[in-house]
């Protein structure tokens, strides 16, 4: 081998400092556009998915989970209100919708807050003093007399079906519900010339008007939206004590009073605030799918420009996981809960706020705006959820103790005298003597000289014998009748 001929292997080149600075310089750019992009994208695809997860487990229950799934289960699953039934409905083009909305309209223009207001101190009044002067009858009077032409259409309404109000449930939390407050006000006026016959000593119109306040309940019965069910047993409250107070003036005949056992045995749906429950589960989906609905569903942010992008950013990078997990486990156990017996349901509460899964916040008179919260919040608001279980056996109260007064009544027109016990009313006017749902057991009662007083012992678990509490949660539950037995 000639080694002359052997050329040497060639030395590499040695990469000049300047361009492994550039290239390191690139390199790091890279790494720092690239990186945080992964992580963007993984982020996202694991929020998604974690997202789509609760989604498909409620799916699975075969719940809504979308406005569109809303209306179609509320069509087929949700029941009619029950008491449609106790109403005869003629043949006509126009519903009791349409006359109720008529009749609000009106009393918007023609009673005017001054006159409402009086009116209600009237009732107030009475309410505390058991009695009217002549002079506030006649002022009562008065101001009923103004309002024939809406009252004419109330009592037209209770011979009409019901028909709807068609919510648009796509706007979730903001969905427009401008006719309950007129709702409610009919309800009141009802009430109102209710009180007013009765004084007259007039039991037909007052049964008329006491009729005709019953018929609003049935056009609000078989909504799953909860401000809907809260307003409902707002009126059933407000007809519970008409019917106390007007009994204390006038008395029915068997038929009339037969017929409001039934309106009352009937008035209470065990399952309102299940579904209620139900449809804000789904509102509070379509929050999270919508950045603009979840800044517009917490105060604190509603009126933030910048509130859908940092939400939409949050979202993204999976900032909302832990509020999902809050917002869905305690959803799931209201849900279930709330259909339980009041003690379990208001246990199944008691717990969620002990384990921190439904934070009670700040008085709003202590909130500033440093204490915002870093992130529009849902799962907060959860926590006025702790209180339907309360609001269910108030109103199952209310039912039982009017369906018990109407048969004490029934019993009394038979008998000439209330009954010793409730026992004496089973099996000809009641199936059995109705449970308190607070303790699960039989109501109270006691008979006196006047009358009697039949009682739930109320909210707090605490039996008073009896007296009543102007103020929530206190006191007992009660329907009493002072009336002469002659």
């Amino acid at each position: 081998m000639n080694h002359d001929t052997m050329r040497p292997y060639p030395q590499p080149r040695k990469t000049p400092p300047w361009v492994r600075r550039r290239r390191i310089l690139m390199a790091a750019v890279l790494i720092t556009l690239v990186f945080p992009c992964v992580i963007f994208v993984v982020a996202r695809a694991v929020s998604e998915r974690k997202f789509a997860g609760y989604v498909e487990a409620i799916q699975a229950d075969g719940l809504p989970v979308s406005a569109t799934e809303l209306e179609r289960w509320r069509e087929t699953v949700v029941p009619e209100d029950k008491i449609t039934s106790l109403f005869p409905a003629d043949e006509a083009d126009e519903t009791a919708v349409d006359l109720y909305i008529e009749a609000a309209g009106m009393l918007r223009r023609l009673y005017n807050q001054p006159t409402l207001n009086r009116m209600e101190e009237l009732t107030r009044q009475f309410e505390e003093e058991g009695c009217f002067e002549e002079t506030d009858i006649e002022e009562l009077g008065a101001n009923l007399a103004a309002n024939k032409e809406p009252l004419a259409l109330l009592y037209r309404a209770a011979t009409r079906s019901p028909g709807r109000v068609v919510l648009d449930y796509t706007q979730g939390h903001m969905v427009a519900l401008p006719h309950l407050a007129g709702f409610r006000t009919n309800v009141q006026i009802l009430r109102m010339d209710a009180i007013h016959a009765a004084f007259q000593r007039d039991p037909v119109r007052a049964y008329e008007a006491l009729v005709a306040a019953m018929a609003v309940v049935r056009i609000l019965g078989a909504e799953p939206v909860l401000i809907v069910q809260l307003v409902r047993c707002a009126c059933v409250g407000i007809i519970f004590d008409t019917t106390r107070e007007v009994l204390a003036q006038v008395a029915f005949d068997d038929s009339q009073l037969a017929w409001l056992q039934q309106w009352f045995s009937d008035v209470h749906i065990p399952d309102e605030f299940y579904y209620a429950l139900i449809g804000e589960r789904v509102f509070g989906i379509m929050a999270f799918e919508n950045p603009a609905m979840l800044a517009t569903a917490d105060e604190d942010w509603a009126k933030e420009e910048y509130a859908v992008p940092i939400v939409s950013a949050a979202s993204a990078l999976g900032l909302y996981n832990r509020e999902w997990d809050h917002y869905f486990s305690a959803m799931e156990e209201l849900i279930a809960g709330i259909r339980l017996p009041y003690p379990e349901a208001q246990a199944v509460c008691d717990r969620l706020v002990d384990r921190r899964l439904i934070r009670n916040p700040p008085e709003r008179s202590r909130r500033r705006r440093h204490h915002r919260p870093p992130l529009p919040e849902l799962s907060k608001g959860l926590y006025g959820f702790t209180r339907l279980p309360q609001a269910k056996a108030r109103d199952q109260a209310r039912a039982s103790l009017g369906a018990t007064a109407m048969a004490l009544g029934r019993y009394r027109l038979a008998e000439g005298q209330f009954p010793e016990t409730l026992q004496a009313l089973v099996p000809e006017y009641l199936a059995a003597v109705p449970e308190d749902p607070i303790d699960l057991q039989p109501l109270r009662y006691r008979r006196d000289e006047e009358g009697y007083v039949v009682y739930s012992i109320g909210t707090n678990g605490v039996d008073d014998g009896g007296l009543a509490s102007d103020v929530i949660n206190e006191g007992d539950l009660t329907f009493i009748l002072r009336q002469r037995l002659d």
